[in-house]
């Protein structure tokens, strides 16, 4: 007898959770309940410029956050060639699913002269994770000269933060720089001997954060003349 009575009542439990569920006119409602282990928003970013947009770029990068940096790329639109090679600055190279000279979206990567790349979105975070390896610390910060001869022409970067990562060698100190445009990384470099090649006077144009313990390479000495003096011929 009392298992008979409760079967009804949990029927009808069940019913009542069933229409509570659907809004109580057959229309399916879902609510997402936030809570321990949920997506919240990132923490505001560390004041390292005053300009809050390469701030978070230089937060991201110093708490080794590869996806936060990942949303904060700006992607050129290069046309694919078929059969390019990966390196070298030229073209990207067409996937086989993708038609020749087909746009296609690209983050430029450099490391020395010579080895130039374009990561794929989905290989960016990788990227980032190879190139800024803990510990990792802001140098630099300053805004770029212009230089046409750059790595496409330095992306139209606007501002270039430098950081510092792992432990000083024999040659020096390593590191990378990621060059910003609107509050997104558009060029990563990574240094090849030394980490003052990052900051030679060629390149920059007015410092935002003045190196920290990183010798700044001199520039190049200015020749000067040597004054002339008009003498007169001897007299005949």
């Amino acid at each position: 007898m009392i298992r008979t009575a409760i079967l009804p009542a949990l029927a009808a439990m069940l019913l009542a959770v069933s229409l509570a569920a659907c809004g109580g006119s057959g229309t399916k409602t879902t609510t997402h309940t936030v809570g321990a282990g949920s997506s919240q928003p990132p923490p505001p970013a560390k004041t390292f410029t005053n300009l809050p947009a390469v701030d978070q770029v230089a937060s991201a990068a110093v708490a080794h956050d590869s996806i936060e940096l990942a949303g904060l790329t700006g992607y050129q639109k290069i046309a694919c060639l078929k059969d390019a090679p990966e390196a070298g600055g030229g073209p990207p190279a067409c996937r086989a699913d993708e038609a020749d000279g087909k746009d296609v979206e690209v983050l430029p990567s450099q490391h020395c002269a010579d080895g130039r790349a374009w990561i794929r979105p989905e290989q960016v975070p990788d990227a980032f994770s190879l190139a800024l390896p803990p510990p990792t610390t802001v140098v630099a910060a300053y805004a770029p000269k212009a230089d046409p001869a750059a790595f496409g022409g330095g992306f139209g970067g606007t501002q270039v933060l430098v950081f510092q990562t792992g432990a000083a060698g024999a040659s020096g100190a390593s590191g990378a720089a990621l060059h910003i445009k609107d509050g997104r990384v558009v060029w990563i470099e990574t240094v090849c001997q030394n980490l003052s090649e990052f900051l030679t006077p060629e390149r920059v144009d007015s410092f935002i954060i003045d190196p920290k313990g990183i010798a700044v390479p001199a520039p190049p000495p200015t020749e000067v003349a040597a004054p002339t003096t008009d003498v007169p011929p001897p007299a005949p």
